[in-house]
């Protein structure tokens, strides 16, 4: 495995001894193999060694309980850590867009800005995209303010400052939507999308790419 396919294999191990009171190995396992990631045993056991030698996670083992356990650290230590991760999801997606793409007229649009908000659904994004596919999208609101849950068809993305937009077609309301990405809580495949057609699509798409500060929700 190369350093870039353990990104996404650090980030869920992490993020699921985070989220618990430790775990064992076949939770650990379990929990990697829903995100995508089919390690065997000794790419496990080699994913904890380069977490603890190359940055710095510490994760101990309890043999009483027969569980790993994130070992406490600096807020700021863990919060780059993610960051790392999603800075490096971003750049291979962007890398994977750029060989796919050179020289074609994408829905894709890629500026030299950087940022890493919502790093981890581009990928999912792209493919819909790519195939027309509905997704159910959950969006953190305001403070105070409950989260939306709604289906759209996902039409273009681009880069604006520190964040990724989606330019999407929402069926249900017969409206557009701008989303900000990082705001993106959960993202799920629903349905072939093939048989929508947004209106003026050519013309939204365009002024999309065109138009900066763009309204997001």
């Amino acid at each position: 495995m190369s350093p870039r396919d353990y990104i996404l294999p650090y980030y869920t191990l992490v993020h699921h001894l985070q989220q618990t009171v430790g775990a064992n190995r076949e939770e650990l396992m379990t929990a990697l193999h829903s995100a995508g990631c089919d390690l065997s045993l000794r790419s496990f056991q080699r994913l904890l060694e380069s977490l603890r030698a190359d940055l710095g996670i510490q994760i101990s083992y309890d043999a009483a309980s027969n569980k790993y356990l994130l070992d406490e650290m600096p807020v700021i230590q863990l919060g780059n850590f993610f960051r790392y991760c999603k800075w490096m999801l971003e750049a291979g997606f962007v890398l994977d867009q750029l060989k796919a793409r050179s020289g074609e007229d994408s829905t894709i649009f890629i500026s030299p800005a950087e940022g890493t908000a919502g790093a981890e659904w581009l990928p999912l994004l792209a493919k819909g995209i790519e195939v027309s596919h509905l997704l159910r999208i959950s969006i953190r609101q305001n403070k105070g303010e409950e989260n939306k849950s709604y289906t759209i068809l996902p039409v273009a993305l681009k880069k604006e400052e520190e964040d990724w937009i989606l330019l999407a077609w929402h069926p249900k309301k017969e409206k557009w939507r701008q989303i900000a990405v990082g705001r993106i809580l959960e993202l799920q495949e629903k349905a072939p999308g093939t048989d929508i057609y947004p209106p003026q699509s050519r013309d939204a798409i365009r002024q999309f790419h065109l138009n900066g500060k763009s309204s997001k929700k």
